[in-house]
């Protein structure tokens, strides 16, 4: 009876031991099956985003430069833009600008600032001299739209009249450009200077020897420095903007593909005529970076240029290297339409030196590689992270080559270095930045501290500090 209970309980616990490894098998076939087919799918998908690129290729292969600009302007033209409201940027811009250079101020020991009024004075205008010429010509003498015509202040005049003896105790602007100044003609200014004279410093370029300046103890400066007295716009500008309109017959080409593509990455698409500027500058744009140079002093981005090429394909155009453009059949136009990315390489690496060539990336719709002042620099200014990319984000050109391959080959990725365009408008061109440099210029003037008085007791060191040899 024993023997027959111990076969009983073999015979129960076989069958579950059998049961149990059954169950166990089919759960594992049933897991892979369902692994295997979410392989499958994905690379459906993945083959479909495959297919699609490479039908847009080979639609577009045979396309002329003219035929892809000409797609990129049309697409350009399909947004339609808010009138800003300058009069409110200006105000915003200048009460950000003061924390700045506050902030500069309170650490550097270049500037001397005291309390050399006693009275509190109100003035109904404001008058600048151009007391020197710049670069050999006259500046603003013949001008007709100096401030720009939505600056908070309408009172101050532009004159290039010979300053005469202030007798009148009324604060007045004096500007010397740095290469035009003639010690002989500054005796003379130095003795009808008065204590509420401003004489301005003017000087955009960088690294410069002006040590022979310090001797004319200028109260202000005009330049690229963000702890300048005036320094807003000077090679380019992000303006923070209102939402633009949206056309409402706007719509994605090739719309079900690109869309399937964005929400597979998980992208939301809030602005479709952004979506579609995108789209089509990483459709119709070689992928390619391009480069204009033309002063090839400067051998630490030439070596870096060389180094980047052996990796990535650079087109570039100057003195320093095969290519030429001539910039009279707008070849540098036409080039900054083809171009995914732009070598904004400095010519000086100080402080707070980024010029045209970085803001003008910005404007064409190319993604800036930047070498020159610290990545801080940029931000400083505004410029979101996402906008450009900076060369000490990298310990090589060719770990660099390795994501600018990335970002061409992949545009989700590429998108996202241009969605500040939701947020900003930048400026570049000359004629539209020195209305908003002047008017900086006359808010200065109307909003400083009347009993303020400050001067730079080494302005070359103050300039030239921040720079590297």
């Amino acid at each position: 009876m024993a023997c027959r209970s111990s076969r009983i309980r073999f015979i129960v616990v076989r069958s579950c031991v059998i049961s149990f490894i059954v169950t166990f098998f089919f759960q594992f076939m049933a897991s892979f099956r369902n692994d295997n087919s979410s392989e499958n799918l994905s690379a459906i998908t993945l083959a479909d985003e495959e297919l699609f690129w490479r039908k847009l290729y080979n639609d577009d292969k045979y396309l002329t430069e003219e035929e892809r600009i000409k797609a990129m302007e049309s697409s350009d033209r399909l947004t339609i833009k808010r009138e800003l409201n300058w009069t409110k940027i200006f105000l915003d811009n200048y009460a950000r600008k003061l924390l700045k250079i506050n902030e500069r101020d309170a650490l550097t020991i270049y500037k001397k600032r005291i309390e050399k009024y006693a009275k509190v004075t109100t003035q109904e205008k404001y008058d600048i001299f151009e007391e020197t010429l710049v670069f050999g010509r006259p500046k603003f003498c013949t001008a007709a739209h100096i401030f720009h015509p939505q600056c908070p202040y309408s009172n101050c005049r532009w004159t290039c009249d010979k300053s005469s003896t202030n007798q009148n105790g009324l604060r007045r602007a004096n500007i010397f450009h740095h290469v035009d100044i003639e010690h002989d003609e500054m005796i003379d200014k130095l003795g009808n200077r008065s204590s509420d004279d401003i004489w301005i410093l003017w000087i955009d370029e960088a690294n410069r020897q002006i040590s022979h300046l310090n001797q004319y103890q200028f109260n202000w400066t005009l330049s690229f420095r963000q702890d300048s007295e005036v320094s807003l716009g000077t090679y380019g500008i992000l303006i923070e903007k209102d939402q633009n309109k949206i056309s409402s017959d706007n719509a994605l080409p090739h719309n079900s593909e690109l869309i399937r593509i964005l929400t597979k990455n998980n992208v939301l698409i809030d602005d479709v005529t952004l979506e579609n500027r995108i789209f089509v500058n990483y459709r119709f744009r070689y992928r390619h970076a391009l480069w204009f140079v033309s002063n090839c002093e400067p051998q630490h981005r030439l070596n870096y240029y060389k180094e980047l090429k052996a990796h990535y394909p650079i087109s570039a155009f100057g003195l320093c290297v095969d290519k030429r453009c001539d910039k009279n059949h707008d070849c540098e136009h036409s080039q900054s339409h083809l171009g995914l990315f732009y070598l904004a390489f400095e010519s000086q690496t100080c402080k707070d030196y980024i010029t045209e060539k970085f803001w003008r990336a910005l404007y064409y719709g190319m993604i800036p590689i930047v070498l020159g002042p610290s990545k801080q620099s940029y931000l400083d200014l505004g410029v979101p992270e996402s906008a450009f990319i900076h060369v000490d984000d990298y310990q090589s050109p060719r770990e660099l080559a390795n994501h600018l391959h990335q970002i061409s080959n992949d545009y989700v990725i590429y998108r996202k270095y241009f969605q500040w365009l939701n947020q900003y408008e930048v400026f570049y061109d000359i004629n539209v930045l020195e209305p908003i440099r002047m008017c900086e210029l006359c808010m200065r003037l109307n909003m400083q501290e009347s009993r303020d008085h400050s001067f730079y007791s080494d302005v070359h060191e103050w300039h030239r500090n921040g720079c590297q040899s």
